[in-house]
């Protein structure tokens, strides 16, 4: 039971470039690191069945690296999206500057002033 005085803990933020890196290593693994588990594991079933394709019959080779490749590329410009979403969640504009602050701040780097609590 909560009594509502509780602080919500903040969007965690992830390091982009890790999950790129899993997500070149094993597709889907970056999408499991960045908290989008269901779609990493639809990603990771299907990078598991194309290598076993590739196994079984070995024409594959010629074409499904090119389609995996393409799967990267579109998986990074969704990651950087998802990672500006996390962001913007985890920030809102100083009430002096408009500048960009954690939620949680009581003073704005940039303008120098004291956030007054809501």
């Amino acid at each position: 039971m909560t009594n509502g005085n509780e602080k919500k803990t903040p969007v965690e933020e992830k390091t982009i470039w890790l999950a790129i890196g899993l997500n070149f290593v094993y597709l889907g693994a970056g999408y499991c690191y960045m908290g989008r588990k269901v779609l990493g594991v639809l990603l990771i079933l299907i990078a598991t069945g194309m290598a076993t394709a590739m196994i079984s019959y070995p024409i594959l080779f010629a074409v499904i690296p090119t389609f995996w490749i393409g799967i990267f590329f579109i998986t990074c410009v969704d990651m950087f999206l998802l990672q500006s979403r996390i962001k913007k969640a985890s920030t809102k504009p100083c009430p002096y500057c408009a500048e960009p602050i954690r939620k949680e701040a009581i003073f704005c780097l940039h303008c120098k002033k004291d956030i007054v609590a809501a």
